[in-house]
């Protein structure tokens, strides 16, 4: 299933052709205009650098994927809104409560009404001999009575992309709600070029009585398929990232979306579920899966275009704890589950350890690389 999830990433993202218009990429622009409120919360932090803190909306992580032209950024924030859905919902239970009252008062006045006017008729009814010139009573058909109905969605996120002062992208989207589940944290996907933005983020309520609001200022690194594909002497990589799960989405993110408690990326439809975090905690005998890119492997002109070998290893000071079958990496892609695990499948104790990757470019004599990833296996 790994082996087919990665075949399906790698020919969407090192296709020369499919992603000539990555910059141009289908996504939901706001359309309408912004509510005044959000509005001058947006020009706020755009003018002061300051936000508020009602949602506490928090920059927790950022996520880059090659692309051929530009990167695939991911952001993840944290927000307190679930605290916040039982008001809401109230509010919405009172707005219906008085909704269902003027409807059941306007029945009932309606029903009485309509009764007595039959009343009316019937004795009128009473004093016509011939039937044909009798009056038909009246009926009244009540109309349909309004239902509650819990809302999906509590709250809307706009975005604003600011780059060198200026708007560069902006955005609308439903921020998914899910009463089952605690909120770890939430995440949309951008399109940019490499270069340093400032996003503006405003979570608002959906009846706009309160927002809460976010300024992160980003580096999109120089990773695109020209800059991971220039030969270097030394190999360099990505920022490596662990994942419990990574899974094929059904279709393919046609706009701008937010989601709850992973990330997506839409144009290879992938969905990604990262440890987060700096500091990696594994129990003994799971298989988080390491991805990075590699940066700087030679390209040459033979199916497959790359020849890489990764060694891994997890060790404890100096010490090996154990080793993993060579891998043969055919494009500078390096996605891999690690068993954390000691020698023959051996439990580890719980202590602090690394796992390093050596890498070895066969298509360039004397190029290497080395990544060093300190963890921590708990019980």
């Amino acid at each position: 299933m790994i082996k087919r999830i990665l075949l399906l990433s790698l020919i969407l993202v090192f296709a020369l052709t499919g992603l000539a218009q990555d910059n141009g990429a289908d996504s939901t622009e706001i359309k309408s205009d912004v509510p005044e409120k959000v509005q001058l919360s947006l020009d706020g932090l755009l003018k002061t650098r300051t936000s508020n803190n009602i949602y506490s909306l928090k920059l927790l992580d950022t996520y880059y994927y090659v692309l051929q032209k530009s990167v695939f950024v991911n952001i993840l924030f944290t927000a307190e809104l679930d605290a916040k859905i039982g008001e809401l919902e109230k509010g919405l239970k009172d707005k219906f409560d008085i909704t269902k009252a003027k409807y059941d008062e306007y029945v009932s006045e309606m029903e009485k009404r309509t009764a007595e006017e039959n009343l009316k008729i019937e004795e009128q009814n009473k004093k016509i001999e011939d039937i044909t010139r009798k009056v038909a009573l009246k009926k009244f058909n009540k109309p349909q009575s309004p239902v509650y109905k819990k809302r999906a969605s509590y709250h809307n996120l706009y975005l604003k992309v600011v780059r060198d002062g200026a708007e560069y992208q902006k955005f609308k989207a439903l921020v998914p709600y899910n009463g089952l589940n605690e909120l770890e944290y939430l995440s949309f996907g951008l399109i940019l070029e490499p270069g340093k933005y400032d996003l503006l983020v405003v979570v608002d309520a959906y009846d706009n009585s309160e927002d809460g609001t976010l300024l992160a200022e980003i580096e999109v690194p120089k990773l695109t398929l020209s800059d991971i594909a220039a030969p270097k002497k030394n190999l360099g990589n990505s920022r490596p990232v662990f994942y419990k799960k990574v899974s094929t989405l059904l279709e393919a993110e046609k706009r701008f979306t937010v989601v709850r408690d992973n990330y997506q990326i839409g144009i290879v439809k992938q969905k990604f579920s990262p440890y987060t975090g700096n500091e990696y905690k594994f129990k003994s005998g799971d298989s988080p899966i390491l991805t990075f890119f590699l940066k700087g492997a030679k390209m040459v002109q033979k199916n497959p275009p790359w020849d890489l070998t990764a060694n891994i290893s997890i060790v404890n000071g100096k010490k090996k704890i154990s080793s993993f079958k060579p891998v043969k990496l055919q494009n500078p892609y390096f996605f891999q589950p690690v068993k954390i695990n000691g020698k023959k499948d051996k439990e580890l104790e719980a202590g602090k350890y690394s796992l390093v990757v050596e890498i070895v470019d066969n298509n360039l004599k004397g190029s290497k690389g080395k990544i060093v990833l300190p963890f921590e296996v708990i019980k």
